[in-house]
Formats: structure tokens, C-alpha cells, sequence
């Protein structure tokens, strides 16, 4: 009975063989048209993690998911794309077969080096169809394996960015213990990354086996390996498939490579202009909708009446040290981090306890506005929730209506708890510098 179902599956899944080309050709058309979709939205997505990141260290970590999100992106269109031209081919082969059969060589009547070299190297033709087919597999189970291996890498580097988290969190962060255990960590990743490399051969050394054999499962397991194993192994148990696995690290390689390969033009634009570049970010009317900016900004270039609309941003990232520097007693407004609030409620993020006026004075007190010399003495700032930039910060209202007709400058001074000098004076370094025009 067991060997009768076993016989069953076998035929059910030689049929499927054979007529899988038609299940790749349809999840690789409905894949790419769904992937070029998506790709506006992946854009977005990178923005929001960059600008959370931003606030935070601890939120850097999705850049991770985010990389290997886009890079799963891309690898599955530039591998389906070409598998699709490739499918498309087999199956123009099948057609034109069904036209003519094999090459006739006898027909042309070459000339015998051209007859020779061309029957040494062109095959019949039903071998070559075999092959496109053998070709056309391939590429579409290396197109999955990939991904997953880029799944394993992306959850890899999360564990270990975790981990390396929790170190610092109990203290161990940095110091002795904290490099012995990278080094271990990097010593043992190398170990089973050349094992893949190499196709296994480590497994195969009969007295490392027993040293080796805790760090695949320990790898396997913190990798995902069971989601790529089985079509890893049944890869490379041929010549062909062996040549195959072996260009998975040159592809990814290739890949990163290309991706960053980059045409530089225009010879005697400076790089980095600095504040000889007018940048379209200080202004809310020349910035595009999805361009991103953590600096202040105004309106327009062009100043119309006698006010200048001054927008701070707030930066967790760099603002909470100079706040905590500056008024160590102050309450915060929110518990941040990651919490439970909707329809299951575990925790409060407004502090009831923080007093708004103390914490805007706090937050005031940590910029130095300046129109081009002349210092601003008290501005009068408020909160705000930017429309367009997805910001939350401070904004002031300055009144310039004395300043003659033509460009003047706006620049602003933030104060660094961690910049102080010999004489322990607290600095504040020029964190903005904006052209405007009065007109």
C-alpha cells in the first residue's frame, strides 16, 4: 500500500514537472507586474524608516528589514525578467521545431572548416530545447533560493543586532567581554558562510566534524535554514546544479556591485558646495513631496511681507542629549518606545506629569537664531506639526520688516552637549544657514 502511494506521488509530481513551465510563466508575469507596483510604495516606506531612524538608534534597526525588503525587491525582478525571456524562447524553440525538425547541415553545404566547427559546437536541436529547458528551471528555483538566502542574511544581522543591543543595555556593550563575544560570533559566521561557499566541504573533514557540527545547528537554526535547505542540497547533488551553486556568492556580489556603479559628470560642480548651494530642501515650496530633510526651513526663498516663518525641527536622535544637558530635572512628555495602545491597552504614553511650558522653554532654549548678524534676542516659539514634512518641532515667527530689498541670511546655532571646550563653555555650533530674499 505504501509503496502504491509512493508510486502515485511520483507520477502526480513527474506531470507537474512537465508542465511546470506553465505555473513559472504565470507566477513570474503576475510577480513582476505586482513588484513594479510596489515599488513607489517600498520608496515610501525607506523614508518613513529613514526618518524614524533618525529619532533613534534603537529605530535604525529596521533599516535592516527595510535593505533586505528592497534587495529581495530587485533580485526578484532582475532574475523573473529573466526567466521570462528565457521561458519565452523555449518556447519559441518548440515552436519553430514543430516547423522544421533538426538542423540539416547538409543543406548548407559549408565549406569544412566552418561545417566542422559548426557541428562540433551546435548540438541537435532537440538538445538544445532541453536544455533552454534545463536552463529555464534553474533560474526560477536560483531566483527563490536567493531570496531566501537574502531572507536568512536580513535575520541573521537582526539577531545580531538584538543581541548586541541587550549587551548594551546590561552594561557590556563596549569593553573586553563585548569584542570577545563579536569575535566568536564573526569567527564562527565565517566558518559556516565558507562551508556554503564551498558547497560543504567542511562537513566532509571527518575530525572537524565534531567541532563544527554545534555551529551549523546553532547557524542553521538563527539563519532560517530550513526554508532553503532541501533546494540548496538537491541543487548541487549534480555537476550542473553544483555549477550553479557556485555563483550564487559572484551573483550577489555582481548584484551589489552593479547596484552601485554610478556615472559622474560635470567636472568642476563641487560635490559638496556647502553654503554656496541653494538647496531646494530649506524651502517648503521647492522641496518635493517625498524629498526628506531633519534641518530647518521657511516657506519660500522669497519673503513678501515682513515676517520670516522659521520651522525647527524636533531630532530625538541628537535633541533629547542637549535637552537632558540643559535641564536635567525636566519631565519628559511621552513613555517612549515600542507600546501596546488601541483596542488592548497595557501602558500610558503621555506623561501626565510633564509640564508643556518648561518643556518648550527647555526646547526654545537650545537654538541661537540669527538674521544675518544681528542676534534675535527672545523669539517667541510654539509647537508644531509641520503639514509637509512630516515633522514635529518648533516654529517662530521673526519680524524682519526693517531689512532693506535684495538676499539676506538666515542662520541659526544649536547647542551640543558633547561639544565643550577648554574653559567649559557650553558651544553652539551653526546648525542651519539659509539665503532668503525680502522683496
Amino acid at each position: 500500500m505504501e509503496k502504491r502511494s509512493k508510486s502515485k506521488l511520483t507520477q502526480w509530481l513527474e506531470v507537474l514537472q512537465q508542465e511546470s513551465w506553465q505555473l513559472e510563466l504565470l507566477v513570474s508575469g503576475f510577480a513582476i507586474f505586482l513588484l513594479i507596483g510596489t515599488y513607489e510604495p517600498l520608496l515610501d516606506l525607506g523614508r518613513k524608516a529613514r526618518l524614524l531612524a533618525s529619532e533613534s538608534s534603537t529605530y535604525a534597526a529596521l533599516l535592516i528589514p527595510y535593505g533586505i525588503l528592497m534587495a529581495v525587491w530587485f533580485a526578484l525582478v532582475f532574475n523573473l525578467i529573466i526567466h521570462v525571456l528565457f521561458r519565452g524562447l523555449w518556447i519559441s524553440t518548440i515552436g519553430l521545431r514543430y516547423v522544421s525538425d533538426d538542423i540539416d547541415f547538409d543543406y548548407f553545404d559549408f565549406s569544412p572548416p566552418f561545417d566542422k566547427f559548426l557541428r562540433r559546437r551546435i548540438p541537435s536541436f532537440d538538445a538544445y530545447i532541453e536544455r533552454l529547458e534545463k536552463i529555464c528551471s534553474i533560474i526560477f528555483a536560483f531566483t527563490f533560493l536567493i531570496i531566501f538566502i537574502i531572507i536568512s542574511l536580513g535575520f541573521f544581522m537582526s539577531v545580531t543586532a538584538v543581541f548586541n543591543i541587550i549587551l548594551d543595555h546590561f552594561g557590556v556593550g563596549s569593553g573586553t567581554v563585548s569584542n570577545i563575544i563579536n569575535l566568536v560570533i564573526f569567527v564562527t559566521c565565517f566558518l559556516y558562510f565558507l562551508d556554503f561557499l564551498t558547497l560543504g566541504n567542511l562537513k566532509r573533514v571527518k575530525w572537524f566534524s565534531k567541532f563544527y557540527y554545534p555551529i551549523y545547528r546553532f547557524y542553521g537554526f538563527v539563519t532560517l535554514a530550513f526554508l532553503y535547505r532541501s533546494m540548496y542540497y538537491n541543487l548541487i547533488d549534480n555537476k550542473f546544479g553544483r555549477w550553479v551553486g557556485a555563483l550564487i556568492v559572484p551573483y550577489i556580489v555582481l548584484a551589489m556591485i552593479l547596484a552601485s556603479i554610478n556615472f559622474v559628470t560635470h567636472t568642476y560642480y563641487p560635490s559638496r558646495p556647502g553654503k554656496a548651494l541653494l538647496s531646494t530642501l530649506k524651502y517648503d515650496d521647492t522641496r518635493s513631496e517625498t524629498a526628506r530633510t531633519n534641518a530647518a526651513s521657511i516657506p519660500s526663498k522669497y519673503l513678501n511681507n515682513g515676517y520670516l516663518e522659521v520651522f525647527l525641527p524636533y531630532n530625538p536622535g541628537s535633541d533629547d542629549k542637549s535637552i537632558e544637558a540643559l535641564c536635567p530635572g525636566l519631565t519628559p512628555a511621552k513613555n517612549t518606545g515600542v507600546k501596546i495602545q488601541g483596542i488592548v491597552n497595557f501602558n500610558n504614553i503621555n506623561n501626565r506629569n510633564s509640564d508643556v511650558d518648561s518643556l518648550l522653554m527647555c526646547m526654545s532654549s537650545m537654538h541661537r537664531l540669527y538674521v544675518n548678524d544681528s542676534l534675535f534676542a527672545d523669539p517667541t516659539y510654539h509647537f508644531y506639526n509641520h503639514p509637509t514634512r512630516d515633522n514635529v518641532g518648533l516654529i517662530t515667527i521673526l519680524d524682519v520688516n526693517y531689512l532693506e530689498r535684495g538676499e539676506h541670511r538666515f542662520h541659526m546655532e544649536t547647542y551640543l552637549p558633547s561639544r565643550v571646550d577648554r574653559r567649559d563653555t557650553i558651544l553652539y555650533l551653526e546648525s542651519a544657514f539659509i539665503p532668503f530674499w525680502k522683496e
